[in-house]
C-alpha cells in the first residue's frame, strides 16, 4: 500500500506522514528532502529544471520510482500543480491520496513556529496581512485543485495525533 499526502507549502505533510508511519509500520519519503539531498537546494531543482510541468512529471517519475522500491510507503509531496502526470496513482487501488488542508491562520503560525525561510519574527508580524493573503490563495488553488481527484482531510484545530487517528480510521490502515 502507498499513501500519497499532497497540499500546499508549509501545511504539515511530512510531520503528519512521519507521525502516520511510527502508527501503521511504513517507510516514509520525504520529497522535499530527497530533493534537497541532490539538488542541495530547492532552487537548485527549480534552476535545473525551470518548467512547472516538467517538475511535476520528474516528481511523478520518482515517486514511482520509490513504489516500485518501497511495498509500503507515506510519501509526502511537494506541492503539484499538474495533475495529469499523477493519474495512474489516482486510479490505483493500492495508492491513497489525500489533500491535507487547514486554516489560513493555523498555516501562518506554522510559519512562525517553523520559519524555513529564516525570516525574522518581527518582519512576519508586521507583514502579516500580507502572508495571511498570499497563504489563502495558495490553498484556494491548490484545494480546488485537488478536490476533483482525492478526499480532503482537514486539520483544524485538531492535535497531529489525532489527525493520523483521523486517517487510520478512513482509510482502515490498522
Amino acid at each position: 500500500m502507498t499513501i500519497l499526502i499532497f497540499g500546499m507549502g508549509n501545511i504539515g505533510k511530512s510531520t503528519v506522514g512521519e507521525l502516520l508511519v511510527r502508527k501503521i509500520g511504513y517507510d516514509f519519503i520525504d520529497m522535499d528532502t530527497k530533493i534537497k539531498e541532490k539538488y542541495d537546494t530547492m532552487l537548485g531543482f527549480q534552476d535545473e529544471y525551470n518548467d512547472q510541468y516538467e517538475r511535476d512529471e520528474l516528481r511523478a517519475e520518482m515517486i514511482s520510482s520509490w513504489i516500485k522500491e518501497k511495498e509500503n510507503v507515506v510519501i509526502a509531496l511537494s506541492p503539484v500543480v499538474y495533475l495529469d502526470a499523477y493519474e495512474d496513482f489516482f486510479e490505483d487501488s493500492d495508492i491513497i491520496c489525500f489533500d491535507l488542508t487547514d486554516r489560513a491562520e493555523n498555516i501562518f503560525k506554522y510559519l512562525e513556529f517553523d520559519n524555513l525561510l529564516h525570516i525574522p519574527q518581527s518582519y512576519l508580524n508586521k507583514h502579516k496581512a500580507y502572508y495571511m493573503r498570499e497563504i489563502q490563495a495558495d490553498f484556494d488553488y491548490f484545494h480546488t485543485l485537488y478536490a476533483s481527484k482525492m478526499d480532503s482531510i482537514s486539520m483544524d484545530d485538531k492535535s497531529l495525533y489525532e489527525i493520523v487517528e483521523k486517517i487510520c480510521k478512513k482509510y482502515k490502515l490498522v
